[in-house]
């Protein structure tokens, strides 16, 4: 857009500012490598990708500009633009979702910028909204904040157990409602990651490939914790005694909650690779939104699940201490406070915790020893 530094002045002056003549100027697209370069890798796989795409995005579209002449109005038209049949050679524009996803990113790396001093307020930080005249909101926003009363989790948990839904799935909907794990996580589960009763989870599966890092264990040497209650080891025991039954091909990963064979194989067919026995995310996720729907339920996530959890233990009279530790929390100080609740305090919390959801007379029965769970399955 301007090739020299003389022009870049004359197209600032025509839009009636000045250059600082003591700042470094950067065009949009060189600070944005940059930005990617210094952040991408504490990202997990799944954001670099996020990131890269977006500012790919915008590159195409303001990465010639100066920092320091960027305007409201840039962004605003680009946005615009975007959503109008033809843009990029598509048939029809861009959805209202990924182009707020593109003015998140846009956003994030000019906020740098200003902490870098290249400029002195974001052009960027604009209502961006997603319908004329209309609010922005996530369309997990509310749902992430929602937590289910003791009467609404236990209508859940009915409408999981008698769903048509395959076994399977059923289990690891039951296994997100007792746990609120994201999906990516328990499904990255194996069950060497299931042990003393606990569950271990320092990976995540997205887009069908594994990741090392989750957003709430980081790595093997700190992983997120969490207790079993009864209820949970039973849905565990019914897995694997249905993985060997079945004599599953997966069984060899070592997967708690591997892809169904005829799905894996279509997905080796598709790409024209080996078998990838991890399963989408957004299956479960489909199926999970069903029921809550024919539960007559608010929408819930499971984020959303692990804030019901944890008002429960709360309404069970669990002590914070205990509730922190059986949870998982892996800030640096629950991590210590981990350390300093017992095995008898976390089994204390999974039998209060039943019998507040239960009663004392149809609370479950103690779950199997975890070493029969764990037995002719491995890794």
């Amino acid at each position: 857009m301007c090739s020299t530094l003389a022009e870049a002045v004359a197209f600032k002056e025509d839009r009636g500012a000045e250059v600082p003549a003591e700042r470094t100027r950067m065009r949009f697209a060189d600070y944005a490598t940059q930005w990617l370069v210094r952040n991408l890798g504490s990202m997990a796989r799944s954001s670099q990708a996020y990131y890269t795409n977006n500012t790919a995005h915008a590159n195409r579209a303001v990465g010639s500009i100066y920092l320091d002449q960027l305007r409201p109005v840039d962004f605003r038209q680009w946005l615009a633009d975007a959503k109008r049949p033809g843009y990029n050679g598509r048939k029809n524009g861009y959805a209202e979702a990924t182009l707020a996803g593109w003015h998140r990113a846009v956003t994030q790396i000019l906020d740098e910028a200003v902490e870098d001093g290249l400029i002195d307020s974001n052009p960027a930080k604009f209502r961006h909204t997603r319908r004329q005249g209309g609010r922005q909101r996530r369309r997990t926003k509310g749902a992430r904040g929602r937590r289910l009363t003791r009467e609404q989790f236990l209508t859940l948990l009915h409408h999981i157990e008698t769903s048509p839904c395959s076994e399977d799935i059923r289990r690891l909907l039951l296994a997100i409602a007792w746990t609120g794990c994201r999906i990516g996580e328990l499904l990255a589960l194996h069950w060497d990651d299931y042990r003393d009763g606990e569950l271990f989870f320092t990976k995540s599966v997205s887009r069908g490939e594994l990741e090392y890092r989750t957003k709430t264990g980081e790595d093997e040497d700190n992983p997120r914790v969490i207790w079993v209650v009864p209820p949970l080891a039973e849905v565990l025991e019914l897995q694997r005694r249905w993985l060997l039954t079945t004599q599953h091909p997966a069984l060899k990963t070592g997967l708690i909650f591997p892809a169904r064979p005829q799905q894996a194989l279509a997905g080796a067919r598709r790409r024209g690779a080996e078998i990838r026995w991890f399963r989408a995310p957004t299956a479960a996720r489909k199926v999970l939104d069903k029921v809550i729907k024919q539960a007559g339920l608010p929408r819930v996530v499971p984020q959303s699940l692990r804030r019901t959890l944890e008002n429960l233990d709360r309404g069970a009279g669990n002590e914070p201490l205990v509730r922190r530790a059986s949870r998982g929390w892996v800030t640096e100080a629950a991590q210590e406070i981990y350390s300093q609740v017992d095995r008898g305090d976390r089994e204390a919390q999974g039998d209060a915790l039943m019998l507040y959801l239960f009663g004392p007379d149809e609370a479950p029965d103690e779950a199997p020893a975890t070493e029969t769970a764990n037995r002719g399955t491995s890794r």
